[in-house]
């Protein structure tokens, strides 16, 4: 989370022992995914409290579970 964030809000990249950053590209685009335990329902709660600090960065697309011709697909 803590290298997330200065990425998603200054387009920078901590090197991590260096104290170096790296601007990232024109037209870079961050892709992610989150584990989502079931609570029952339609409701969810995230596995990893600390992944609920970037709720504000996502764009959130709920999808429901596949059957087996998708996950083939």
């Amino acid at each position: 989370v803590s290298v997330l964030i200065p990425l998603l809000e200054n387009r920078e990249l901590l090197i991590p022992g260096r104290g170096d950053y790296l601007k990232v590209a024109p037209g870079f685009q961050f892709f992610a995914t989150r584990r989502l335990l079931s609570c029952g329902g339609n409701w969810y709660q995230p596995l990893n409290s600390h992944a609920t600090l970037l709720d504000k960065y996502w764009t959130k697309i709920h999808l429901n579970n596949l059957d087996k011709r998708e996950l083939n697909e």
